[in-house]
């Protein structure tokens, strides 16, 4: 796994994401595509975490009510982050 700062955003855009951007040029909207890879990087920074939000938002550099939104924007993630107590919304 790449942890924050352990990869230059500058081998990062030079290597994967260069072609993946050519391969979803014409097949996606900019939309759909950022909408997929941040439920992607959510559901791998849950996995790692253990579905801990708390842990996934340290992870991914948000604030857990960021993980909250984002997994109300992306039912395919339901059942990989630890349920929430009643209480908590």
């Amino acid at each position: 796994m790449i942890r924050r700062g352990s990869t230059s955003q500058a081998e990062l855009s030079d290597a994967s994401l260069e072609s993946v951007a050519r391969v979803l040029l014409g097949r996606m909207t900019m939309k759909e595509a950022l909408h997929a890879l941040r439920a992607s990087m959510l559901g791998h920074a849950l996995r790692e975490c253990g579905g801990s939000r708390r842990s996934a938002a340290r992870l991914l550099g948000v604030s857990r009510p960021a993980v909250q939104r984002m997994l109300r924007e992306s039912p395919e993630l339901d059942g990989i982050a630890s349920p929430l107590p009643p209480d908590v919304e």
